[in-house]
């Protein structure tokens, strides 16, 4: 299957941080892939760095490692998830970037991922701030028949490419825990009969399921799960893994 251009943009938060800059080229990396032009938003200071610094030093990434790549800047002035989820558009992909490097800032980066997956009506890319140099593979997560066959084809997408292997899993398994699975297979194979997939069910929580299987791979694709019983309008299991990223997660709109 060839691979269609994008006519979207994928929105880097821009903050003159490291963990920023790893978001940054990610997204240059996957707009190299598929042409979506680059659209960095810069959403905040950080040490005395004038905005047009942070913009300029982003883009000499961009210039310098991917050059001819469509890219645009703004400065943004709102709250970093008002501010960011305002500007996208509905096929857009908002890409930030999520800081590891201790408890406190993970809980931080975790929760700023977890605001803009409830606020915003496009696809929010979170890209935690590690080596990704080794990992190979994409994983789908995968629940209920209903969203089962638009999260299996995202993850696609993705896989195809990476020229990656694809795992579908299914966790919390507790009995019968085949349809999802079976309906986003249909679909992959109607897109693609030749296509390698890989399948697991697995009794251990969703959540730590998606994360354990993601620990040594490129990217999990995630939908937004049913309304958490406290009223959240993300489920739970994208909660937890959002707020705990052990790979670049890709988390859908309701759609």
């Amino acid at each position: 299957m060839s691979r269609a251009k994008s006519r979207s943009r994928r929105i880097v938060g821009i903050d003159g941080t490291a963990t920023a800059e790893t978001a940054l080229r990610w997204a240059a990396r996957r707009s190299t892939d598929d042409g979506a032009p680059l659209l960095l938003a810069h959403v905040g200071p950080f040490l005395g760095q004038s905005d047009a610094s942070v913009l300029e030093d982003a883009r000499a990434i961009i210039g310098a490692e991917h050059a001819g790549l469509a890219v645009e800047s703004r400065d943004l002035r709102s709250p970093v998830w008002k501010a960011l989820s305002e500007i996208a558009d509905p096929d857009d992909v908002i890409v930030i970037g999520a800081d590891t490097a201790g408890l406190g800032r993970s809980r931080v980066s975790g929760a700023l991922s977890v605001q803009l997956a409830i606020r915003s009506q496009c696809a929010v890319a979170v890209i935690p701030d590690m080596d990704l140099s080794f990992r190979r593979g994409v994983v789908a997560g995968i629940g209920t028949a209903n969203t089962a066959r638009r999260v299996a084809e995202a993850a696609y997408v993705e896989a195809r490419d990476r020229d990656a292997p694809l795992t579908l899993i299914h966790g919390g398994c507790i009995d019968h825990c085949t349809d999802g699975l079976d309906a986003a297979e249909r679909a992959l194979l109607a897109i693609d009969p030749t296509i390698s997939i890989r399948r697991r069910v697995l009794s251990t929580s969703a959540a730590d399921a998606l994360l354990d299987a993601s620990l040594d791979k490129e990217l999990l694709v995630l939908g937004r799960g049913s309304r958490s019983a406290s009223g959240t309008p993300i489920g739970a299991v994208t909660h937890t893994v959002l707020m705990n990223a052990t790979s670049p997660v890709l988390f859908l709109p309701p759609g």
